[in-house]
């Protein structure tokens, strides 16, 4: 999720100079209808009291401290509506984007920003034949929330597509040089080829099944197809691993000291405390205050105890799909009722199958450290997004800084993104985590597929990941111990 804020740069004879001008926000996210949205503030402010390389009020400003105040205020209440949409589970966009603009006052405020392109504030013609088929497919897909997410994305970007581009997506003009537009829309939009391979099986599916009800669709879209790229994923080494889980995370002067020195926090502010707060109190309201009080009892501030919690908490979650190679989403369902002697009982989210699988004593350990805490049911409630957030935070305050190369690709170009390791890792790197320990400790491949509930191994591959010390492992074990081949002029000895 990204949030910042610009003011209205475009350039007028009628605009006097130095004339106020209006700022606009920038909210970007896959959540957002169409993966982004420029709405006004309704605030104006000269452009020489605008700092345009941090996107921020200078302190010239006469009233800088309200200026600054009032725009922190709008960034923290869009997140708390933001968060609290999510949790909500809104899956309609106009029902989202409206929710969401209450926070500017309601529809008075909803301008988008003047630079965008006339083609992008033209009216969506969602109402065609072939929206509405869309839609029909829509229903298909409710009973998957996963591939519903993945059919959000693709309608938000075929109706943004059509309404840059100006073509009107109908059946029949599914022809090849439309896929090419798109897919060179996409590219352009910083799609890349793993995440675009994924919207057109799905554009596919929905064509294949508009065929079987009788719409006539161009032969065309039989052809359409993006192939993935391969790319790395992440795993953590088993030292990283230990790192997490071993860090002391008790409150204390010296923890806030820590999360000062890794800007976690700032010292004497509470900048984003409350949608802090209010996102882990919707879930966790029982005992959340109780915790807090504690770790203020103990020398922190109320914005240190809060960071001090969240890390806590997300690091359990965290270590919980580690030891066990489940998805978040199934972690988070977890209860109690759910636990039966050392076994998970579950229905997978993603494939509706009934599972259940053996606990780890690590895992165990975890759930025991909430078995007696009111309030909680089995693991702590923390949301997608600020599990992500945070455990990014976690793996910078524990030292997981190596600078880590990730490569995209955008059709024939290569983008290689070079960051620390910890802005990197998210939920899913537990499974690919849990994936590489198993491997090193000897456990059949066979039998990793079945704790993690894979069924082909081509998805399996993926989540293989031998380190670079694995791989010398292996050339020491298997072609370094082979018999030495010596050759002469006439014969091959083995040596």
């Amino acid at each position: 999720m990204g949030i910042k804020f610009d003011i209205d740069k475009r350039v007028s004879k009628k605009r006097k100079k130095g004339e106020s001008r209006t700022i606009y926000v920038w909210i970007q996210g896959r959540d957002i209808p169409g993966g982004r949205m420029h709405p006004s503030t309704g605030i104006k402010i000269e452009p020489r009291h605008w700092d345009d390389t941090n996107k921020t009020v200078k302190r010239s400003h006469p009233d800088y401290f309200e200026m600054r105040k009032k725009l922190n205020k709008l960034e923290n209440d869009i997140m708390d509506r933001i968060q609290s949409l999510r949790d909500e589970g809104v899956n309609s966009d106009a029902e989202f984007k409206r929710r969401l603009m209450e926070v500017f006052g309601g529809s008075k405020s909803i301008t988008p920003a003047p630079w965008i392109s006339q083609a992008q504030l033209r009216p969506t013609s969602s109402d065609s034949t072939f929206f509405r088929a869309l839609h029909e497919f829509e229903e298909e897909l409710r009973d998957s929330p996963g591939r519903i997410h993945v059919y959000n994305a693709l309608k938000n970007h075929l109706l943004a597509f059509q309404d840059e581009s100006r073509i009107e997506l109908r059946f029949g003009g599914m022809t090849m040089a439309l896929f090419k537009n798109f897919k060179r829309w996409c590219h352009r939009r910083r799609i890349s080829d793993n995440t675009l391979s994924g919207y057109v099986m799905m554009f596919k599916q929905f064509l294949v099944r508009s065929v079987e009800k009788g719409y006539s669709v161009h032969k065309d879209h039989l052809k359409f197809i993006v192939s993935g790229r391969k790319t790395d994923k992440f795993a953590l080494k088993e030292e990283e691993l230990r790192q997490i889980v071993n860090f002391d995370l008790t409150p204390s002067k010296q923890l806030e000291a820590q999360l000062i020195r890794a800007k976690i926090i700032e010292a004497g502010s509470d900048n984003g405390i409350k949608s802090r707060y209010k996102a882990l109190n919707s879930h966790n309201e029982a005992i959340l205050h109780a915790w807090i009080n504690n770790a203020i009892a103990l020398g922190m501030t109320r914005h240190g105890a809060i960071a001090a919690t969240t890390l806590s908490w997300v690091r359990d979650i965290f270590a919980f799909q580690c030891f066990t190679g489940q998805r978040y989403s199934d972690v988070r369902n977890l209860t109690r009722a759910n636990i039966s002697g050392k076994y998970w009982r579950f229905s997978s989210q993603k494939t509706s199958d009934n599972d259940h699988i053996p606990l780890s004593n690590d895992a165990i350990s975890i759930l025991e450290k909430y078995a007696d805490i009111p309030g909680i049911d089995s693991l702590p409630q923390v949301s997608y997004y600020m599990t992500n957030e945070w455990l990014k935070k976690l793996c910078r305050l524990v030292g997981i800084v190596e600078l880590t190369e990730r490569v995209r690709f955008f059709g024939k170009e290569r983008v290689s993104i070079v960051k620390p390791k910890c802005e990197f890792i998210t939920t899913h790197v537990a499974r690919t985590t849990f994936a590489t320990r198993c491997l090193r400790l000897g456990m059949e491949a066979k039998h990793v597929m079945e704790l993690m509930k894979i069924t082909k191994w081509k998805t399996f591959e993926t989540y293989i990941r031998l380190v670079a010390i694995d791989k010398q492992n292996a050339v020491d074990q298997i072609l370094n111990n082979a018999p030495l081949l010596e050759y002469t002029n006439s014969e091959l000895r083995v040596m």
